[in-house]
């Protein structure tokens, strides 16, 4: 043991002494073992001169209390751990108050009993050819048609969350105003605002939403459908408009039955999506990291894009088709044989099952893919069967 290891030890062991004797008590001990050193005697001889290290401390304590040295009473075990856990409590306690604090003072959030709900409807006439633009934070939304001449709105508030519902030239505004309550961190609202737009409706819905819920039904001959969910699920059945995009970030996507007369656009970031039965002459998909499901599609040109999202396609009918992969996959089968498509297909590293290029005609198939993974096969329609489908598909 070196001198160093040695008074450290010791140091420690003289805890119960007052500081200014534990550091006389080391610095006579350091002297001993430089005079030894300078006598020619090895450090680790010098120190093993001096004993145990534990009888060294104990002689020195004997020492300082004969001299009337006042030592501290050690700290047990369990009172330790006590102070510890009190401590931590403490901790706790102060953290949970500052981060209150944060949620109440920096963002806007309210303390106390939820505020009682009351239920609101009215009536609205509305030209055919006004706008709805909604702007929503938590609540689930509903549009759909009235089927009569006029636009029904029903929703709940209350003193923290309210509505405006604002007629303009424009057309009809809606606009959701909450301050938090604490119970919203934990639960969204059991609430939701239903927009039923008048029979023979022909103007543009915007919807935006933060953690809210929408579902668009039966909606027919409407100019444009733009909505984007941030964090919820979006439903669209049984809508014909001239053209739609729909955007989401967290959420899931349901689509079943959309008819545009321009196009289709869809773009997700993460979740689990289905679309399918859709008719429109540009039909264009991008899907972050997540998965979409597409069935019964029927389009003029398609363009199908993942960074490492993946596709699964059936019954996927389309003249002009672009697959362009990162990291993603598209995995499925296509309508018409292999022979009806003029293919020009290339990989990085990725996998593809398609021929790098095919002359035929008179469709056409693009793909790239970095890492990703094309695997596409095609129904035969001239003998009215679909080619095998690997176990990997099933």
């Amino acid at each position: 043991m070196n001198a160093s290891v040695f008074l450290k030890l010791l140091k420690r062991r003289l805890r119960v002494l007052p500081p200014a004797e534990r550091r006389r008590v080391c610095r006579d001990y350091k002297r001993t073992i430089e005079n030894e050193v300078m006598k020619g005697v090895f450090e680790e001889a010098a120190v093993a001169e001096l004993g145990d290290v534990n009888a060294a401390a104990e002689r020195a304590l004997a020492e300082a209390e004969s001299r009337g040295v006042t030592l501290k009473k050690p700290v047990s075990a369990g009172k330790k751990a006590f102070i510890i856990a009190l401590a931590a409590l403490l901790f706790a306690v102060l953290a949970g108050a500052a981060a209150l604090a944060v949620l109440v003072f920096g963002f806007g959030y309210s303390i106390g009993p939820e505020p009682e709900w009351s239920d609101k409807s009215m009536d609205i006439e509305l030209p055919a050819e006004a706008s709805l633009f909604t702007e929503l934070d938590s609540f689930r939304l509903t549009v759909g048609s009235s089927g009569d001449t006029l636009a029904h709105v029903t929703y709940s508030e209350n003193e923290n969350c309210a509505f405006s519902v604002d007629k303009q030239q424009n057309g009809l505004h809606i606009r959701q105003t909450e301050k938090k309550h604490l119970t919203s961190l934990f639960r969204r609202h059991d609430k939701e605002l239903r927009v039923l737009l008048p029979s023979g409706f022909s103007g543009s819905v915007t919807i935006r939403t933060t953690t809210g819920e929408v579902s668009i039904e039966d909606l027919g001959g409407i100019r444009t459908l733009d909505v984007y969910v941030n964090e919820g699920d979006l439903s669209v059945s049984g809508v014909s408009v001239f053209s739609a995009s729909l955007s989401y970030t967290a959420g899931d996507l349901t689509v079943d039955g959309l008819e545009a007369e321009s196009f289709v656009r869809l773009n997700g970031v993460t979740g689990v999506s289905e679309v399918k039965n859709v008719n429109t002459p540009l039909f264009e998909v991008n899907v972050t990291a997540g998965s979409m499901e597409l069935s019964a599609i029927d389009a003029e040109i398609s363009r199908i894009v993942a960074t490492t999202g993946s596709y699964s396609i059936s019954d996927f009918d389309s003249q002009d088709i672009t697959i362009n992969l990162t990291t993603g996959s598209v995995n499925g089968m296509l309508k018409g044989r292999l022979n009806d498509y003029e293919i020009d297909c290339g990989t990085l590293t990725g996998n593809c099952n398609l021929p790098s290029e095919n002359n035929g005609g008179p469709r056409k198939l693009f793909g790239r893919c970095t890492t990703g993974r094309i695997h596409i096969y095609f129904e035969n329609e001239e003998r009215g069967q679909e080619t095998p489908v690997p176990d990997w598909y099933l």
